[in-house]
């Protein structure tokens, strides 16, 4: 199995159909599976599923602890080399992901574009670990090996709304050197959700303590220079807010 497409679920309605659609509505060039992890809905997100008889969705419905509670089931379920989670609404794009060397095991992720539905953007280049302090690589543009869940762990349930953020910057840290960005827009992002109307204090508390963990994980040296760049940044910005 190339690919598992993890979808979290809750009462999504017609979103999730649309979603369904852009996996199997196109051709592909790899073998995927999709696990809808849903927290005990009540639309009946079964006579969705009906709509696509002959297709390897996988449907699991309990109570969870939020949507990386629901992620972190799915990492468990799947059985693709690569991982990739999206949101119901939002829409997978084939063409791209038919470009990507998904039989490959070198780099530990690779990462594209996103096009925001809503601003009508595209979202967001290539990252370095001084940008992912800024910014977040948006997790429906990511495809993970399923690897390194097995050497970092899941997400972290500290973080409700940022816990990909989180991940992603100990990812970088770890094995930066790993990751691979492609120029293609992978999916679609309808946006709306927890990480657009929510904020998470928790994060925000711990963030700088998050980046130096981060980056004294870096095998080489090159990540000590990016922590004192980080941290320079971090306490210019600190004195000009306090000094108004």
């Amino acid at each position: 199995m190339h690919l598992s497409v993890i979808l979290p679920n809750y009462n999504s309605g017609p979103l999730l159909e649309k979603t369904l659609a852009s996996i199997f509505d196109s051709p592909r060039r790899y073998s995927l599976e999709v696990l809808i992890m849903d927290n005990l809905s009540s639309d009946n997100p079964l006579a969705t599923l009906h709509r696509f008889p002959s297709h390897p969705i996988h449907f699991h419905s309990e109570a969870d602890r939020g949507i990386y509670d629901a992620m972190n089931k799915g990492i468990q379920k799947a059985k693709g080399k690569w991982l990739i989670f999206l949101g119901a609404g939002d829409e997978l794009l084939l063409e791209s992901v038919n470009q990507l060397p998904l039989d490959s095991d070198t780099p530990c992720m690779m990462y594209g574009d996103v096009y925001l539905v809503q601003s009508q953007k595209i979202y967001d280049g290539p990252f370095d670990f001084l940008k992912m302090t800024e910014k977040n690589i948006c997790h429906q543009a990511i495809f993970y090996h399923a690897r390194v869940f097995r050497q970092l762990g899941l997400f972290n349930l500290r973080y409700p709304i940022t816990a990909d953020y989180v991940f992603n910057l100990t990812l970088f840290g770890a094995m930066g050197h790993r990751i691979q960005y492609v120029p293609l827009t992978i999916s679609r992002f309808l946006g709306g959700g927890l990480s657009d109307n929510g904020q998470d204090h928790a994060f925000h508390k711990h963030k700088f303590r998050i980046i130096n963990q981060a980056v004294l994980q870096s095998p080489n040296l090159s990540g000590f220079w990016e922590l004192m760049r980080y941290n320079f940044i971090h306490s210019r910005n600190y004195l000009k807010a306090r000094i108004g």
